[in-house]
């Protein structure tokens, strides 16, 4: 597995070496219980993923990644649903014709899932829906080489999934707890 990791690495050294930057980036966003610094993390996340995709070959994963990242930063101010719509015309309009294999339909779907995710959602159900869409991502990483891209997925599959039981059981200790009628 280690050989095939450095091949994949020495195949496209700059690309990885981005995509394993952004790993560094990426692995404190689904640790935030806040979803204002979450949106703030993805954001420069996003930005750098592209360029990794874009170096990867993945015209797709790059603009859908690009697209993510003007959608994250307006999530963190605004949740209307004319931007998630506008965001997830954006990628069919824009990354949807230029697709040549099926696996570049998956950054398209992670990331219109995520927009409204992001735009819509909050607490525990945008977290499931981002997990969703990583799962996209996820594969799509995989197929394309992507190690720090694969990495990130999946440790964001870990840490959303640690961050969302944290959640849920903050919620239930709430709901637990006795009602003071005053």
């Amino acid at each position: 597995m280690f050989e095939a990791l450095k091949s994949a690495f020495m195949a496209n050294p700059t690309a990885q070496g981005i995509g394993l930057f952004a790993l560094c980036l990426g692995l404190s966003a689904f640790a935030q219980k806040d979803d204002k610094r979450l949106k703030t993390i993805l954001t420069i996340f996003t930005l750098i993923m592209g360029l990794h995709f874009l170096l990867m070959g993945s015209f797709a994963g790059a603009m859908s990644a690009w697209i993510s990242t003007a959608r994250t930063w307006i999530a963190r101010k605004s949740r209307s649903v004319y931007w998630a719509m506008f965001f997830i015309l954006l990628n069919l309009v824009i990354v949807l014709p230029r697709v040549d294999a099926w696996v570049y339909l998956l950054p398209i779907i992670g990331s219109c899932v995520g927009t409204w995710a992001l735009f819509r959602e909050k607490g525990i159900k945008m977290r499931l829906l981002m997990m969703c869409g990583t799962f996209c991502w996820l594969t799509h990483n995989f197929i394309i080489g992507s190690i720090g891209g694969t990495i990130i997925e999946s440790s964001f599959l870990v840490m959303n999934s640690s961050t969302l039981i944290r959640m849920w059981r903050d919620n239930k200790k709430l709901l637990l707890q006795p009602k003071v009628l005053k």
